[in-house]
């Protein structure tokens, strides 16, 4: 989380995926999720938006699947909308705002 906040997009990329990693290795599917949604963060802000998005599309729904709880779905939801937002895809961001829970 310091690295994104310190702007240094490379370091917090790598933390991401290797909390995403050991969130899959020891099935917390909460850590899972939030460590995806940093990720998609991480690659959209590299520039590779394709990518990004995909992960962004991949936690949102986790976010909307009931599976994680409440208050880190919502963090999930928020985070790829912000990633969305900027990546530019303001649109995406507004129609994944107002998919059916």
């Amino acid at each position: 989380l310091r690295a994104a906040l310190i702007g240094d997009n490379e370091e917090s990329l790598a933390q991401a995926t290797r909390a995403y990693e050991i969130g899959k290795r020891l099935g917390l599917r909460d850590l899972e999720a939030m460590a995806l949604a940093g990720r998609a963060a991480g690659m959209l802000a590299r520039g590779e938006v394709d990518e990004g998005l995909a992960l962004a599309d991949e936690a949102a729904l986790v976010a909307i699947s009931g599976e994680l709880e409440p208050a880190v779905a919502g963090g999930v939801f928020c985070a790829t909308i912000e990633a969305g937002a900027r990546a530019s895809t303001d649109t995406r961001a507004c129609a994944a705002s107002s998919a059916p829970t």
